[in-house]
């Protein structure tokens, strides 16, 4: 008589999904990680913009928006757009043509970033991407985290206008610097400049 076949072991669904869930929260993480990383190294160089101009218009669109005087200010040579980063010591990260730019467009450009700042969006984000990496399987999750971000850029718009800037002037300015500096990215990162 032939010998009995080996009895399959049952499968474990329990150790399949925690493995598939594991797998993507690392993943997420790892891209968290790698993008803070990226900022350091564009941080690290980056030059420092000591113009007496920018240093003035900083400390006034600090003053306008409830951010602190003093902000770092970086010239990123590889940077497109302008980015406000930083935990513990905040700067705002500028794009190698800023140094051209009008007087209006830089305070522009500043009380948006400095409005982040002031805001602690950054904790707020890299919250909303821990989540996100806890609860990747939900779909409401990724929603909320970009409805998140979206909110942000409008509350730091609405700082912006609230600081007594004309919105047909804010608009006008996001326009030009995407122009510019053919950043499309930027669109979508800067809700007034989407219409």
């Amino acid at each position: 008589s032939s010998p009995d076949a080996p009895a399959r072991a049952p499968v474990d669904w329990r150790v399949i999904a925690t493995t598939v869930w594991l797998l993507g929260a690392l993943l997420l993480l790892a891209r968290l990680e790698l993008s803070e990383l990226m900022m350091r190294l564009i941080r690290a160089r980056s030059d420092a913009m000591d113009d007496p101009a920018w240093e003035h218009a900083r400390d006034r669109a600090a003053h306008r928006v409830g951010a602190r005087p003093g902000v770092t200010l970086l010239r990123a040579r590889k940077l497109q757009i302008p980015v406000a980063t930083g935990y513990r010591h905040p700067a705002v990260l500028l794009p190698a043509g800023a140094t051209e730019w009008s007087d209006e467009l830089r305070q522009l450009v500043l009380l948006h970033e400095l409005a982040h700042i002031a805001r602690r969006d950054l904790h707020v984000q890299t919250l909303g991407q821990l989540v996100k990496a806890i609860y990747w399987f939900n779909p409401l999750v990724w929603w909320a985290c970009a409805r998140l971000r979206a909110e942000a850029e409008r509350a730091c718009d609405d700082r912006v206008l609230n600081a007594g800037v004309r919105a047909s002037s804010y608009e006008a300015s996001l326009l030009a610097l995407v122009h510019a500096h053919r950043a499309p990215r930027l669109v979508a990162a800067l809700p007034m400049a989407q219409k």
